[in-house]
């Protein structure tokens, strides 16, 4: 989404920048959209990405997600999730802020 926003502001205001910003959860950003983030990445697109980090699928009513913390008690993994936090071990103690 955040691609096609930045290619059709280029387009309608070729003279003016404007910034995108998106707003997802770790679902849409790291698991599900994690793809489609990178490609954008990767093709050089300009926009600023902020994922809110709840730690499970919120819109499927409890589902764990890679986000989730191993042995997090959800309604899809009453008897708590197996596998550690996507990314845990690299994954710094404060959130991480870029400004370009």
């Amino acid at each position: 989404m955040a691609s096609g926003l930045t290619r059709a502001f280029r387009l309608r205001f070729p003279d003016k920048t404007k910034d995108v910003i998106t707003i997802a959860g770790d679902g849409g950003t790291m698991d599900i959209g994690f793809s489609m983030t990178m490609h954008s990445w990767i093709r050089g697109e300009k926009f600023t990405t902020i994922m809110l980090d709840n730690e499970v699928y919120g819109n499927t009513g409890g589902q764990s997600s890679g986000m989730s913390p191993k042995g997090a008690v959800l309604k899809m993994a009453p008897k708590g999730k197996t596998s550690a936090k996507c990314l845990q071990q690299s994954l710094p103690e404060q959130p991480v802020v870029s400004i370009l």
